[in-house]
This record gives structure tokens, C-alpha cells and sequence, in this order.
């Protein structure tokens, strides 16, 4: 005798299911973070420079999340695979330029994976992202690029992929 699944009971799997799929983001958010790491794929000093601010901001940005050691933790994991700045011409300083504003390429841009591995190394989370800030503070006069547009660019690196971590 085959038995029925009664409509009650199919929604109340259905929502499990549902629940369980949304655990996603929320086991990300649940997740303490216990140690971070940034790396950047270039020895060029800007995203050397970048990866060491990036870092930094994740530390800001986390808050209460970030304890460092925490036996239950998970471990942040960045890898900065690019940037491009313009001049002040509009030319970027780089070969993978993106422009955005309609071709005159105004913006500073940085890109990089990020993942959240848990306490025994598992994925959480992991996704590539690409930051995107107005090219302030540039100069074609200054060797190296200001400061201030480094942080900026940082910390918008940093500051999305919080908000994608949940």
C-alpha cells in the first residue's frame, strides 16, 4: 500500500528545504573570524601595498566578528589578482581597464577572491570580486599613487565583501 504525502506535509518539507538553503549566508554571518590573510599574485608595490591596507580595513570593518585565535573561527582568505588606476589623462596604468562612466575611465579599480574557510578548512563562502572607486586624489606628478586613493580603494574592497559575507 503506497502511502500519500498529505499537502501539510509537503509544505512543511518544502519550507525545510527552504531553510536549510538559506542557511548559506547565515552560516557565513555565524561564523567568527579567527584569522585573516591577504596575499596579493603580483610582487608590484601597489598591490603589495594594497593587500596590506585591504587587510587592515577587514580587521575595521569585522568588529566584534574578528577574534583572533577563536578555536570555533573560520579564517578569511584574499587574494588580490589586479588593480588598475588611471591618470590623469584617463588612461589606466594598467592593461585590463574596465571603464564604467561611459569611456573616459575615471575609476580606480581592484580585484581578488575572497573566501571564508571554516575551523576544519571547510568552504563557507567563496566568491571573485571587483571594486570599483572615482579616481581622487590622482596626479600624474607623484611617483607612486596617494595614499588616501589606495585607502579609499581598500577599504571599498573590503567594505563589499563584508557585505557579501553577511
Amino acid at each position: 500500500m503506497a502511502s500519500r504525502i498529505s499537502r501539510r506535509a509537503l509544505l512543511a518539507l518544502a519550507g525545510s528545504a527552504a531553510l536549510a538553503a538559506a542557511a548559506g549566508p547565515a552560516a557565513a554571518q555565524a561564523v567568527p573570524v579567527r584569522d585573516i590573510h591577504v596575499t596579493a599574485t603580483s610582487d608590484g608595490a601597489t598591490l603589495q601595498t594594497l593587500a596590506q591596507m585591504v587587510g587592515e580595513e577587514f580587521v575595521a570593518l569585522l568588529g566584534a566578528r574578528y577574534v583572533r585565535g577563536a578555536r570555533t573561527g573560520g579564517t578569511l582568505v584574499v587574494t588580490l589578482t589586479g588593480v588598475d588606476l588611471v591618470d590623469s589623462t584617463g588612461a589606466a596604468s594598467g592593461g585590463r581597464h574596465r571603464t564604467f562612466n561611459g569611456g573616459n575611465g575615471g575609476n580606480d579599480q581592484l580585484e581578488g577572491t575572497v573566501a571564508l574557510l571554516g575551523p576544519r578548512r571547510e568552504v563557507i563562502a567563496a566568491f571573485p570580486l571587483l571594486a570599483v572607486t572615482g579616481a581622487t586624489f590622482r596626479a600624474d606628478w607623484r611617483m607612486a599613487p596617494d595614499p588616501r586613493r589606495l585607502q579609499s580603494l581598500a577599504h571599498a574592497f573590503a567594505y563589499w565583501a563584508v557585505g557579501k559575507l553577511g
